[in-house]
């Protein structure tokens, strides 16, 4: 590796990233210098920690906004609230931010409705009556979505 990337650069690199969706911190932290050894460059932590923290002064990295955006994509995959909070936790969010968004949005969460919504989906025709293997298939795919065994069983024989 030849020389140093400048402050200016990353900079420009993580406002381009975070352009095009949000980032968690952890992510960015990641990201940076790995775009510095793709370019056979070096990126100092120094470099690193001014970046980030001038990302986070001009409002272009916001850990809030990262977790939201997260759910908002999850939740439309199907997953319940609870599950998209580990994969977040995953990917690096803050504890504080995730556990504070998954207060807010457990409570207006509807597991029956959604997990009806997702099965209807995915199984339009009823076919898990007919199929014992289908029937199982479901099971794990909603079991894999973050919902509980009552609600999927509910959920499963059409039971309100």
């Amino acid at each position: 590796m030849s020389d140093d990337l400048d402050e200016g650069q990353a900079y420009a690199y993580a406002v381009r990233l975070l352009a095009a969706r949000e980032y968690c911190e952890a992510q960015l932290r990641d990201r940076l210098p790995a775009w510095a050894r793709r370019r056979e460059k070096n990126l100092s932590d120094n470099c690193i920690e001014t970046v980030v923290k001038r990302l986070l002064h001009d409002g272009y990295l916001n850990e809030k906004r990262f977790v939201q955006s997260f759910f908002r994509m999850r939740l439309a995959r199907g997953d319940t609230p609870g599950f998209a909070a580990i994969k977040a936790r995953q990917k690096g969010a803050r504890e504080d931010v995730v556990a504070d968004y998954l207060h807010e949005i457990e409570e207006a969460f509807d597991a029956g409705s959604a997990c009806r919504a997702l099965l209807e989906k995915r199984d339009p025709a009823g076919r898990r009556f007919d199929d014992d293997k289908v029937w199982c298939r479901q099971v794990r795919f909603l079991q894999q979505k973050g919902f509980d065994t009552a609600t999927i069983l509910r959920t499963m024989k059409r039971e309100d």
